[in-house]
Protein backbone atom coordinates (compact mmCIF):
# COMPACT_ATOMS: atom_id res chain seq x y z
CA UNK A 1 0.00 0.00 0.00
CA UNK A 2 1.05 3.43 -0.63
CA UNK A 3 0.38 5.59 2.04
CA UNK A 4 1.41 8.65 0.11
CA UNK A 5 -1.54 8.84 -1.78
CA UNK A 6 -4.16 7.92 1.45
CA UNK A 7 -2.95 11.25 3.35
CA UNK A 8 -5.64 13.94 1.66
CA UNK A 9 -8.23 11.64 1.51
CA UNK A 10 -9.72 11.38 5.33
CA UNK A 11 -9.53 15.04 5.26
CA UNK A 12 -12.07 15.63 2.05
CA UNK A 13 -13.76 12.86 3.25
CA UNK A 14 -14.31 14.29 6.70
CA UNK A 15 -15.22 17.80 5.96
CA UNK A 16 -18.00 15.84 3.57
CA UNK A 17 -19.40 14.54 6.60
CA UNK A 18 -19.12 17.75 8.70
CA UNK A 19 -21.15 19.92 5.99
CA UNK A 20 -23.94 16.94 6.19
CA UNK A 21 -24.03 17.11 9.74
CA UNK A 22 -24.01 21.05 9.72
CA UNK A 23 -26.83 21.19 6.87
CA UNK A 24 -29.11 18.28 8.36
CA UNK A 25 -28.41 20.34 11.62
CA UNK A 26 -29.78 23.81 10.38
CA UNK A 27 -32.85 22.28 8.43
CA UNK A 28 -33.66 20.63 11.70
CA UNK A 29 -33.25 23.80 13.64
CA UNK A 30 -35.53 25.73 11.29
CA UNK A 31 -38.38 22.97 11.54
CA UNK A 32 -38.25 23.39 15.24
CA UNK A 33 -38.64 27.28 14.69
CA UNK A 34 -41.67 26.71 12.61
CA UNK A 35 -43.10 24.23 14.72
CA UNK A 36 -42.70 26.62 18.00
CA UNK A 37 -44.54 29.55 16.46
CA UNK A 38 -47.31 27.29 15.22
CA UNK A 39 -47.72 26.69 18.82
CA UNK A 40 -47.49 29.67 19.71
CA UNK A 41 -49.88 30.77 17.34
CA UNK A 42 -52.57 27.80 18.76
CA UNK A 43 -51.72 29.01 21.97
CA UNK A 44 -52.80 32.73 21.55
CA UNK A 45 -55.91 31.73 19.48
CA UNK A 46 -56.94 29.96 22.57
CA UNK A 47 -56.01 32.25 24.91
CA UNK A 48 -58.21 35.04 23.04
CA UNK A 49 -60.66 32.29 22.50
CA UNK A 50 -61.22 32.10 26.35
CA UNK A 51 -61.21 35.64 26.80
CA UNK A 52 -64.38 35.89 24.47
CA UNK A 53 -66.10 33.74 25.94
CA UNK A 54 -65.23 34.75 29.40
CA UNK A 55 -66.92 38.23 28.54
CA UNK A 56 -69.75 36.28 27.06
CA UNK A 57 -70.27 35.13 30.48
CA UNK A 58 -69.77 38.51 31.87
CA UNK A 59 -72.95 39.99 29.43
CA UNK A 60 -74.90 37.21 30.70
CA UNK A 61 -74.70 37.66 33.90
CA UNK A 62 -74.82 41.75 33.45
CA UNK A 63 -78.38 40.78 32.05
CA UNK A 64 -79.34 38.39 34.76
CA UNK A 65 -78.30 40.74 37.49
CA UNK A 66 -79.49 43.77 36.37
CA UNK A 67 -83.24 42.84 34.74
CA UNK A 68 -84.74 45.31 36.88
CA UNK A 69 -82.93 47.97 34.95
CA UNK A 70 -83.36 46.45 31.52
CA UNK A 71 -85.89 48.19 29.67
CA UNK A 72 -86.22 49.94 26.20
CA UNK A 73 -84.41 52.78 27.24
CA UNK A 74 -80.97 51.35 28.15
CA UNK A 75 -80.72 49.90 24.68
CA UNK A 76 -80.57 52.73 21.74
CA UNK A 77 -79.85 52.92 18.36
CA UNK A 78 -76.79 54.75 18.95
CA UNK A 79 -75.45 52.10 20.99
CA UNK A 80 -74.03 54.12 23.55
CA UNK A 81 -72.59 51.83 26.65
CA UNK A 82 -72.02 48.89 24.21
CA UNK A 83 -76.38 48.84 24.41
CA UNK A 84 -78.02 48.67 20.42
CA UNK A 85 -81.74 48.78 20.61
CA UNK A 86 -83.52 46.20 17.98
CA UNK A 87 -81.86 45.76 14.36
CA UNK A 88 -79.29 48.63 15.45
CA UNK A 89 -75.99 46.36 16.33
CA UNK A 90 -73.44 46.26 13.94
CA UNK A 91 -74.09 44.32 11.18
CA UNK A 92 -69.88 43.57 10.65
CA UNK A 93 -68.42 43.02 13.78
CA UNK A 94 -64.62 42.30 11.76
CA UNK A 95 -64.69 46.17 11.46
CA UNK A 96 -62.34 47.11 13.77
CA UNK A 97 -64.16 50.47 14.42
CA UNK A 98 -67.02 48.73 16.04
CA UNK A 99 -64.59 47.98 18.80
CA UNK A 100 -62.81 51.34 18.78
CA UNK A 101 -64.31 53.61 21.96
CA UNK A 102 -65.78 56.37 21.27
CA UNK A 103 -67.27 54.99 17.93
CA UNK A 104 -70.65 54.77 17.33
CA UNK A 105 -71.23 52.33 20.26
CA UNK A 106 -69.05 52.02 23.10
CA UNK A 107 -68.23 48.11 23.61
CA UNK A 108 -68.15 46.94 27.25
CA UNK A 109 -64.64 45.98 28.68
CA UNK A 110 -64.47 43.10 30.20
CA UNK A 111 -61.88 41.96 32.37
CA UNK A 112 -62.73 38.27 31.90
CA UNK A 113 -62.36 37.23 35.36
CA UNK A 114 -62.49 33.24 34.47
CA UNK A 115 -59.12 33.34 32.67
CA UNK A 116 -55.80 33.61 34.81
CA UNK A 117 -53.52 35.94 32.82
CA UNK A 118 -53.31 39.70 34.24
CA UNK A 119 -53.50 42.73 31.67
CA UNK A 120 -55.77 40.97 28.99
CA UNK A 121 -59.06 42.29 28.43
CA UNK A 122 -62.02 41.72 26.17
CA UNK A 123 -64.50 43.68 24.77
CA UNK A 124 -68.67 42.90 24.23
CA UNK A 125 -71.85 44.64 22.98
CA UNK A 126 -75.61 43.54 23.69
CA UNK A 127 -77.91 44.26 21.15
CA UNK A 128 -81.81 43.80 22.39
CA UNK A 129 -83.52 41.72 19.91
CA UNK A 130 -86.84 41.85 21.81
CA UNK A 131 -89.52 39.32 23.04
CA UNK A 132 -90.07 35.69 21.48
CA UNK A 133 -93.26 34.46 22.69
CA UNK A 134 -93.71 30.68 23.02
CA UNK A 135 -96.62 28.52 23.45
CA UNK A 136 -96.63 26.55 26.69
CA UNK A 137 -97.32 23.14 24.81
CA UNK A 138 -94.75 23.44 21.66
CA UNK A 139 -91.37 23.88 24.03
CA UNK A 140 -89.10 22.45 21.48
CA UNK A 141 -87.77 26.06 20.12
CA UNK A 142 -86.28 27.00 23.06
CA UNK A 143 -84.16 25.36 25.74
CA UNK A 144 -84.08 27.18 29.03
CA UNK A 145 -81.99 25.80 31.70
CA UNK A 146 -79.84 23.44 28.92
CA UNK A 147 -79.88 19.92 28.90
CA UNK A 148 -83.31 19.39 26.73
CA UNK A 149 -84.96 21.30 30.21
CA UNK A 150 -87.56 23.81 29.47
CA UNK A 151 -88.97 26.85 32.01
CA UNK A 152 -92.72 26.40 30.04
CA UNK A 153 -94.65 29.28 27.78
CA UNK A 154 -94.61 32.29 28.06
CA UNK A 155 -92.67 35.30 26.56
CA UNK A 156 -88.75 35.78 26.19
CA UNK A 157 -86.69 38.44 25.91
CA UNK A 158 -83.75 37.49 23.48
CA UNK A 159 -80.34 39.35 22.96
CA UNK A 160 -77.85 39.16 20.54
CA UNK A 161 -74.41 38.84 22.46
CA UNK A 162 -70.80 39.28 20.28
CA UNK A 163 -67.45 39.07 22.32
CA UNK A 164 -64.00 39.87 21.13
CA UNK A 165 -60.33 39.74 22.26
CA UNK A 166 -57.14 39.42 21.34
CA UNK A 167 -54.05 37.25 22.57
CA UNK A 168 -50.97 38.73 24.50
CA UNK A 169 -48.89 39.25 21.11
CA UNK A 170 -51.70 41.03 19.31
CA UNK A 171 -51.44 38.43 15.95
CA UNK A 172 -54.59 36.57 17.42
CA UNK A 173 -58.17 37.83 17.66
CA UNK A 174 -61.40 35.85 18.29
CA UNK A 175 -64.71 36.69 18.02
CA UNK A 176 -67.69 35.18 19.42
CA UNK A 177 -71.57 35.54 18.96
CA UNK A 178 -73.96 34.15 20.61
CA UNK A 179 -77.99 34.80 20.90
CA UNK A 180 -78.77 34.50 25.26
CA UNK A 181 -82.99 33.62 25.90
CA UNK A 182 -83.99 35.11 29.40
CA UNK A 183 -87.62 35.64 30.53
CA UNK A 184 -88.18 38.86 31.50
Amino acid sequence: MNRKKQNGAVLAVSLMILLMLTILTVTSNRTVLMQNKMAEATYEGQVALQFAESAIRDAEAYIDNNIALIDASVFRDDGVGGFYSLDNGPADVFDSSVWVEGAGGVAVTSTARDVQDNGLTAAYFIENLGGMSLDSEDLSGINMSNYGQTAGGGDVNVFRIVARSGGRSGNAERIVEVFYGKRL
